[in-house]
């Protein structure tokens, strides 16, 4: 039996083969992760904060729209304020990352809420976490869970403002 390519079948086809490459190499070159990590958790805590280090190396800004991970339920986007001497944490839609820049998920400031986690976490495992960005762009990182990361808090909660 021969195998005969059209010029449509070629063209496609090497598109299908294109497409994974360029939606990988393009942004692991442009953005690179580091000190990725998230807290440990009590037996039935449900939810975790986790911390990373982005750094921008294009001339193009990014912004981060949302992050989702195989071990929660909900992945979300949190910052935290003060008000009135009180330490407030809310929901955003979105974090930017400046061209030639960085972003820092840390503790006090911008960081993941891993909510209905379906399991432990235990210091030493790597948990996945895909960040999303406007315009469709994707990175895939782990994050290490680290004891001695942030105050843990009595009764898993995370900053007592869920």
């Amino acid at each position: 039996m021969r195998f005969r390519m059209t010029p449509f079948g070629a063209a496609a086809l090497g598109l299908a083969m294109a497409a994974p490459q360029v939606a990988t190499s393009n942004v692991r070159a442009d953005l690179e992760v580091s000190d990725a990590r998230v807290n440990p958790t009590a037996p039935g805590q449900k939810v975790a904060a986790g911390y990373l280090e982005l750094k921008n190396r294009t001339d193009r800004a990014y912004t981060l729209v949302s992050a989702s991970s195989p071990v929660a339920t909900t992945t979300q986007i949190h910052t935290v304020s003060m008000q009135g001497g009180v330490a407030r944490m809310r929901q955003v839609t979105s974090l930017a990352l400046p061209a030639r820049g960085e972003l820092k998920l840390a503790p006090g400031g911008n960081h993941l809420m891993l909510m209905g986690l379906k399991q432990r976490l235990v210091p030493g495992q790597r948990i996945a976490v895909t960040l999303r960005f406007a315009g469709g762009a994707q990175v895939r990182t782990m994050l290490q869970v680290q004891a001695g990361g942030a105050q843990q808090h009595k009764s898993g909660e995370h900053h007592g403002h869920h």
